[in-house]
């Protein structure tokens, strides 16, 4: 009997997104729906002393774009989503492996059950603080460069790289390379950049080498954490593979704060490694899903971030 159901079981990658995610509202819907969700934000407001749910239900979106507000809300209803799948599709759906972008692989590790849900709370948010404080408000600056090859930015860094630091930080789809990096040197770059750039309203330059003073304060926190081995493949941003033994994993989250979201090796050798097709993006908004779609147009992404989308998965999955 159980053979017949395993084979019958839907095989997905989960899917976390990260910092930008965040909307006002976010999470509200879903424990409409699923109220043991309330429960999980009370955990969440008990471990960072305010309320994380007033301010994701009710909240102003600028509070929400502070980064040690905005981490520990994206992981918290990620979570949520995830354990929405785990009440309702548990007969239907296998999880067979997963990714999240930056912030979102403390909560595919979460899923994995390598990490408690409290740990990884108090963690994004002391990340998304040490992040903050590494670099001075209006001193750093992110753009996306759409329609460039890696190598062709590459290229053209080099020819500015006596401004300051401007670096590669996410790799999100072939053609969707993000650079980080001091704020007049990302301007001098995008002087001589001939490809469309988009400026990020992001608080800080993240994923640069700017952000060495959040890693080492990071690596303090992460090594008083006893991880364990996942319960499924997660495939880490800083080498798009999984890690080796529990102990590697502190040290990938550590290097994943001045290092490049190599987003789409990550997802590739996910989808190849766990042989499917199919992934859920877990949590607020569809960032995840537009990407993937560029990644690979036969990959299918569902969402499940809202209320109303546990009713087209129940479709998707009867």
């Amino acid at each position: 009997n159980n053979f017949k159901r395993d084979l019958f079981m839907r095989k997905i990658v989960a899917l976390f997104p990260g910092q930008g995610s965040q909307s006002a509202g976010m999470g509200k819907s879903l424990c409409e729906i699923f109220p043991e969700g309330k429960k999980i934000f009370e955990e969440a407001n008990s471990v960072l002393g305010f309320n994380l749910q007033e301010l994701c239900f009710n909240g102003d979106k600028e509070e929400l774009k502070k980064t040690a507000i905005a981490q520990p809300a994206i992981l918290t209803v990620s979570f949520i989503a995830f354990k929405v799948l785990q009440e309702l599709f548990a007969e239907k759906v296998e999880v067979v492996g997963a990714c999240g972008h930056s912030l979102g692989e403390y909560s595919a590790l979460v899923a994995a059950e390598a990490l408690s849900f409290k740990e990884a709370v108090r963690l994004v948010h002391l990340r998304g603080k040490f992040m903050q404080e590494a670099v001075a408000p209006g001193k750093g600056k992110m753009a996306a460069i759409i329609g460039a090859k890696l190598s062709e930015i590459e290229e053209l860094l080099l020819e500015i790289k006596d401004k300051g630091v401007c670096e590669v930080a996410n790799i999100n789809t072939p053609q969707q390379i993000v650079v980080s990096g001091d704020k007049g040197a990302v301007d001098e770059f995008l002087k001589i950049c001939p490809f469309k750039s988009v400026e990020l309203l992001v608080s800080a330059p993240f994923h640069c080498s700017l952000m060495k003073p959040a890693e080492e304060k990071l690596a303090c926190e992460l090594e008083k954490i006893t991880f364990k081995l996942p319960k499924f493949s997660v495939y880490h941003n800083f080498h798009a593979k999984k890690a080796d033994t529990a102990q590697e994993i502190a040290d990938l989250l550590r290097k994943q704060v001045s290092a490049p979201v190599r987003w789409v090796e990550c997802v590739e050798n996910a989808f190849k490694e766990c042989g499917t097709d199919e992934g859920i993006e877990f949590g607020n908004g569809k960032v995840i899903k537009g990407l993937l779609r560029k990644i690979n147009p036969s990959f299918k992404c569902y969402s499940l971030g809202e209320g109303k989308d546990v009713e087209l998965l129940k479709v998707k999955f009867s």
